[in-house]
């Protein structure tokens, strides 16, 4: 006699996940509560929504609904969002006071900025699968954006947040997936300097990033590209993320830019990743330099160097997927306005990667003054010499094959074969 295995419908809910039976959508305007940055932007749209106050500069702010009127189950969460040419405003969803999607708008048709046209569709930007229970309280957050200029502004204009049943699994939520992360904390070369890292020093999290060195002037054992599909909408999520720990000894406003090449003919495409330090949204970083390797670096949507404010302590450096096909090759964070001693279409000096000790005034981030002499390599005569802040050495401290001596630090050698090496009070550390 055979056996037979009933499933009653719960038990078959259960195995597929707990789906709701009806739709649910938040209209923009049913709002229950709101800050005051957030009124009626439907004028000069052809839709009923809700935005962020036209004030000149950015500004954010939270609406809510108090209580999800839909049953108890798993849905996935489209914001309804209204798109612009001019700005791609950050946004997060909260569900029950939790934390459930955080991105960016794509610009109008999936394009990029364009300031002079004006132009708005309604897309759904996909948020995820969650569950959700009745009652919960439903939250977001936005904040406005103006790279056309003051008077040319991207308010996070949508109608509604729309929720759809599903047996789909549940997506992690911000911060839950899992992120491959390099081993290392890199450390200044001093204080209130520069942190500079490898980018291949974080192990490949996902199969579509490829170590390569078909584009000869890269430093270390290579590059990173991504070679997977394009995500221009928002950052593809955490399992793609190239991740790296450095520590910030001297708290203030830093910059970041990364090493890059721009393979293809046309220089604004292909051309970028997004990019964020802890918990700051995901920005589209680019540059405009091809086929070459260059430090020119561009954040959108303000048209800087990142403009990232850090305490003293460890942060996290994040790297997502944008374009396809862009090489990058190391990163560099440096305290704001001082000066770095490289042309941006250029790599000269060679940064060398910084160390990673445990304290910021270890023994390898030495003090500036007194000098310190060494012998140079036998095999190639010394070209130039550059300080810990990357000016170049009086060539007085050069005497045919050999520095006399160095200023006490961290000190970048180039050797007249083309090679380079870091010194740290007089000894080869790295090459």
């Amino acid at each position: 006699m055979s056996n037979t295995i009933k499933l009653t419908a719960a038990a078959l809910i259960l195995c597929l996940g707990t789906a709701a039976s009806a739709q649910v959508t938040l209209g923009a305007m049913d709002f229950d509560g709101k800050d005051s940055e957030w009124t009626d932007r439907s004028g000069g749209t052809p839709y009923t929504c809700m935005g962020l106050n036209g004030t000149g500069s950015s500004i954010d702010g939270d609406i809510w609904w108090n209580s999800f009127p839909g049953e108890t189950g798993r849905y996935r969460i489209y914001l309804q969002a209204i798109l612009e040419t001019d700005g791609n405003s950050p946004y997060k969803i909260f569900v029950g006071g939790t934390l459930v999607a955080s991105s960016s708008y794509p610009f109008y048709g999936g394009g990029d900025k364009d300031c002079g046209a004006t132009a708005y569709e309604e897309s759904d930007l996909d948020c995820g699968v969650k569950e959700i229970s009745q009652g919960d309280e439903i939250r977001m957050w936005a904040q406005s954006v103006y790279p056309c200029g003051s008077d040319h502004g991207q308010y996070a204009r949508f109608t509604g947040i729309r929720f759809e049943p599903t047996t789909d699994e549940v997506t992690p939520n911000p911060g839950d997936e899992q992120v491959v992360t390099g081993d290392e904390v890199y450390y200044p070369d001093a204080i209130g300097e520069k942190i500079v890292v490898e980018i291949e020093s974080c192990p490949i999290p996902h199969s579509d990033w490829h170590l390569e060195t078909e584009y000869a002037g890269y430093s270390g054992d290579g590059y990173y590209v991504w070679r997977g599909p394009q995500s221009f909408g928002s950052p593809p999520g955490a399992d793609k993320q190239l991740t790296y720990k450095i520590y910030i000894c001297e708290a203030g406003q830093y910059w970041f830019k990364y090493r890059n090449h721009l393979i293809h003919d046309n220089h604004e495409e292909n051309n970028d990743y997004f990019v964020s330090i802890d918990d700051y949204s995901f920005r589209k970083t680019m540059s405009h330099i091809k086929n070459q390797w260059s430090w020119y670096t561009i954040f959108d949507p303000c048209w800087c160097s990142g403009d990232f404010n850090l305490d003293e302590g460890e942060h996290t450096v994040k790297i997502q997927p944008r374009s396809s096909d862009f090489c990058i090759d190391k990163f560099i964070v440096y305290k704001a306005w001082s000066e770095q001693g490289f042309d941006t279409n250029e790599s000269d000096p060679d940064h060398a990667v910084t160390p990673t000790a445990n304290t910021c005034d270890g023994s390898v981030i030495a003090h500036k003054s007194a000098a310190v002499r060494y012998k140079p390599r036998a095999r190639a005569a010394v070209e130039a010499a550059y300080t810990i802040d990357g000016r170049r050495l009086d060539k007085n401290m050069i005497a045919g094959a050999a520095v006399k001596a160095l200023p006490a630090g961290v000190v970048v050698v180039r050797y007249t074969d083309g090679s380079v090496s870091r010194m740290v009070n007089g000894k080869v550390v790295k090459r």
